[in-house]
């Protein structure tokens, strides 16, 4: 659970900036506020990981399933809920086994699904499922915005783990800076914080890949 709270984290852009009234005066706290916000559609984006749930749904009726309405991207079917494991596979494998496996009989247990990053909201299960038939996913969704009120209530936190903090941090700065891009030095210094943001990113995924339990 995050420990960072929201206001802690507005106040420290807020002494960067050298913002130093209340409310705010050139960037406001609901300003900062809205664009802490936007860094979690960011960082979901690159790292669809920083935020996961898994649930358990029900399939509907053939091949063709989707995630949760909140859902960003899958991320894995683990299971029949029953308990029957399900494995990714390859679609041009069942493709080339049996080009008219989209109408086999449907059935209530699920053997293997196949995902499309084009397409990652999407899923597709083999055999064809019964409608109602319940697996276990884990899928990406972009956490909830916070309300004006996260600004006086001292008890808020941000609602990704605290190692984002930094990130966070580096993106408000980022779209801070870019709001006096008139000025050539702002511009520069919200450049600088956006190569940050994007170069933490970036380096957090080589460092799961690397020390991932999958990883041999």
């Amino acid at each position: 659970m995050a420990t960072t709270r929201v206001r802690e984290l507005i106040d420290d852009a807020k002494r960067i900036l050298q913002e130093v009234s209340e409310e705010g005066t050139r960037w406001t706290n609901v300003e900062l506020l809205a664009w802490l916000n936007e860094s979690y559609k960011a960082i979901v984006q690159v790292k669809p990981d920083a935020n996961t749930a898994s649930a358990s749904i029900d399939l509907v009726d053939g091949t063709r399933q989707s995630i949760p309405a909140d859902g960003l991207r899958l991320l894995d079917v683990v299971r029949n809920t029953e308990g029957m494991a399900v494995s990714l596979i390859d679609r041009q494998y069942l493709d080339l086994f049996d080009r008219d496996w989209h109408r086999l009989p449907e059935q209530d247990n699920i053997e293997h699904f196949t995902f499309d990053e084009r397409d990652p909201k999407r899923f597709y299960v083999y055999p064809p499922a019964t409608f109602g038939t319940e697996v276990d996913v884990v899928y990406s969704k972009v956490p909830a915005s916070h309300e004006e009120s996260a600004l006086e209530d001292e008890n808020v936190t941000i609602n990704i783990d605290d190692a984002y903090a930094p990130v966070m941090l580096d993106y408000i700065l980022y779209r801070s800076f870019a709001k006096d891009s008139d000025d050539g030095g702002n511009m520069n210094r919200s450049m600088v914080h956006r190569q940050a943001f994007r170069e933490s990113l970036g380096l957090s995924v080589q460092t799961d890949l690397m020390n991932s339990p999958n990883a041999s």
